[in-house]
């Protein structure tokens, strides 16, 4: 075995460092996200354009594409591949179901109802499964990537004019679309399997960091990074995003013989439960502290809800206690 090779069944933890830093800027922008005076570069980009909040939900779909291959395969050794597809499919069906239920609880009342991560997960974990069965590494990379290109193409001639409009004819079929786009990055993260499997990790996240910060760039200038249509320059600064941080950690874990990242890694062993706690506490405190707060008292809170959310999450890892949905 090589050196920094990962052994079936065994826990990543810089996936985890990753997983958890991704859940963690959620968080922090779920909150801040609805007070005028948090500077602009710390939201969501509006229109054509990229901040590091658009590269989050890029970042978790990545660790999942990742996480979900060596799962998938593991599983099909031991269990075989009927139990394993139906393990899939069933986990997907409950997280679109807890996303449901979740959006209704929280924003009924208000008569809204939104598409959230936890649906976007699903129907990028369903749409990507069938190419986990696609045995080469390299062939699902090349997969993803063809994928974009259509997807762009479709876009382009097709979908930006139909769907992408202040008011679409159906309301979720834009999130649902974006979902899809999401789906590409998440085959395309499952194609580096077998370089995290042989202790190659290094070599492929700085590699495509390159590759998507430079074609990005290149790109950009015709096709503008546009994360709610899913633009094939947004994907590639997404992932760009994602793989430098897959290759900090990694290298962390190697160089610097860190075995863990403090408070990540443990947010990264539970991230749907953590996020689930922190979505409803959000709620309630985007309610007691008025739109037109201070930014001390906007930061001094959301820094407090992150503590509280660490806590929860130490405390679920103290117990051994890791939930899977």
């Amino acid at each position: 075995m090589d050196k920094g090779s990962v052994r079936a069944g065994e826990r990543i933890d810089y996936l985890d460092a990753v997983r958890g830093l991704a859940i963690l800027l959620m968080i922090f922008v779920n909150f801040i996200a609805q007070y005028g005076v948090i500077p602009a570069w710390t939201k969501h980009a509006t229109g054509d354009g990229f901040t590091y909040v658009d590269g989050i939900a890029p970042m978790f779909v990545f660790i999942m594409g990742i996480s979900g291959a060596l799962s998938f395969t593991r599983r099909r050794e031991t269990t075989g591949l009927r139990k394993t597809v139906l393990h899939a499919l069933r986990r997907n069906g409950l997280l679109f179901f807890c996303g449901t239920i979740g959006t209704v609880l929280l924003y009924a009342a208000e008569g809204i109802l939104e598409w959230n991560i936890f649906q976007t997960l699903a129907v990028a974990g369903v749409v990507a499964l069938p190419f986990f069965f696609i045995k080469s590494s390299r062939i699902r990379i090349i997969a993803a990537l063809a994928l974009m290109v259509l997807y762009q193409l479709a876009l382009t001639f097709f979908l930006a004019g139909a769907l992408f409009q202040k008011e679409p004819a159906i309301p979720f079929l834009p999130s649902f679309v974006q979902s899809l786009a999401l789906a590409t990055i998440v085959i395309f993260g499952s194609g580096l399997d077998e370089w995290i499997q042989r202790g190659r990790t290094g070599a492929a996240a700085g590699i495509a960091c390159a590759v998507f910060c430079g074609v990005g760039l290149g790109l950009s200038s015709l096709i503008g990074p546009n994360r709610p249509m899913g633009s094939i320059t947004y994907l590639f600064f997404g992932l760009a995003m994602a793989a430098g941080f897959l290759l900090l950690f990694y290298l962390a874990a190697r160089w610097l013989r860190l075995k863990r990242v403090p408070l990540l890694s443990t947010l990264g062993r539970n991230p749907l439960v953590i996020f689930m706690i922190a979505s409803v506490f959000t709620k309630v405190l985007n309610v007691l502290l008025p739109e037109n707060a201070s930014a001390l008292a906007v930061l001094s809170v959301a820094v407090a809800l992150e503590a509280f959310c660490i806590a929860a999450a130490r405390i679920l890892e103290w117990k051994g206690v890791t939930i899977k949905l």
